[in-house]
């Protein structure tokens, strides 16, 4: 009863598995094993499982176990990682302790959750904070205006935050038409790296941003993008018979010149300013960010008639939208 209590709180009170899911389960011969990966597969989860010698793989796939690794020969988190596509597993449950410890947290996804309920290897080494648990490496991107004005003051304290607990920071506007994106948007890329990780590679403060790519010199037009595209012929038909009828195409789209040098707004030529979301490129320049924006009854609808999202010049194709 005590195995089946144990499987319980583990399941359904400590993380609440859910059907479809790959977790990671340690000691899966043992006696909460063997109920764990029952319990599991009836919710519909999928449980990777760990022994320790040969002879209990038998025992754990007989109950239930998609795949059975013997952590003492083979290096579980490489496989688990193979075994998840490098995607990780949301949760892991140890009852082994020391030895599988830092194993588990390399195999976990990005706010998974390490489950230690036992030690049959031994107690947990105390936790070296910085190095087994904080990423190695951080990317994030934002726009352009957080370098500008007082926003400036705040992206500055973001930084002094990753350099206080151990990072080292580095960031550059990136514009993505010198980047093989057929798009003028410019945005903030933000990257730090572990110090430990930065001095085990060769870099410091002053070498860190060498690791930006270089810009290329050349730009993708928007014609170069449209290039071998495949396009649904009745969906073309649809889409542009509906932006044609529109007040936005018949009051403003329809005297805005062709092939510009510049990208124009709406607002310009409307001749009380509106449709100033409208916008008009030159298939001889990179694009700007396109939006589809509004209700599925105006102009949103020939651009994306299902979607409310954004889309840039390069999702725009795959889309079949023009």
């Amino acid at each position: 009863m005590t195995k089946g209590l144990t499987t319980f709180y583990l399941l359904h009170k400590t993380f609440p598995v859910k059907s479809g899911q790959t977790i990671l389960f340690h000691a899966a011969a043992g006696g909460v094993g063997q109920i764990f990966a029952q319990w599991a597969n009836s919710i519909g989860a999928k449980v990777i499982g760990t022994v320790g010698s040969d002879e209990k793989i038998k025992i754990a796939e007989e109950n239930g176990y998609v795949h059975v690794i013997n952590y003492t020969k083979d290096n579980f988190a490489k496989k688990v990682m193979e075994i998840t596509n490098n995607e990780g597993v949301p949760a892991v449950f140890d009852g082994v302790g020391k030895n599988t410890f830092k194993g588990s947290l390399a195999c976990l996804k990005t706010r998974g959750m390490m489950v230690s309920f036992g030690n049959a290897s031994g107690p947990l080494d105390p936790v070296n904070v910085p190095k087994d648990i904080q990423p190695k490496v951080i990317v994030a991107e934002n726009v352009k205006g957080l370098t500008i004005g007082e926003a400036k003051s705040y992206y500055a304290k973001i930084t002094n935050a990753f350099e206080e607990i151990g990072y080292l920071v580095t960031s550059k506007v990136l514009r993505a038409s010198n980047y093989g994106v057929g798009q003028g948007r410019e945005r903030l890329i933000f990257i730090a790296v572990r110090e430990d990780v930065a001095e085990a590679v060769g870099l410091n403060f002053m070498t860190l941003s060498s690791i930006f790519p270089e810009p290329s010199r050349e730009t993708i037009p928007v014609k170069d993008v449209m290039i071998d595209l495949e396009y649904d012929k009745e969906e073309v038909k649809y889409l542009t018979e509906k932006f044609t009828n529109t007040a936005y195409w018949k009051q403003t789209g329809s005297i805005m010149p062709i092939d510009p040098e510049k990208v124009l707004t709406g607002g310009d030529y409307h001749p009380k300013g509106h449709h100033f979301n409208l916008k008009r490129v030159s298939q001889y320049a990179p694009a700007p960010t396109l939006t589809a924006m509004g209700s599925a009854d105006t102009t949103a609808g020939a651009f994306h008639w299902i979607e409310p999202v954004s889309y840039t010049h390069l999702t725009l194709p795959t889309k079949r939208i023009v």
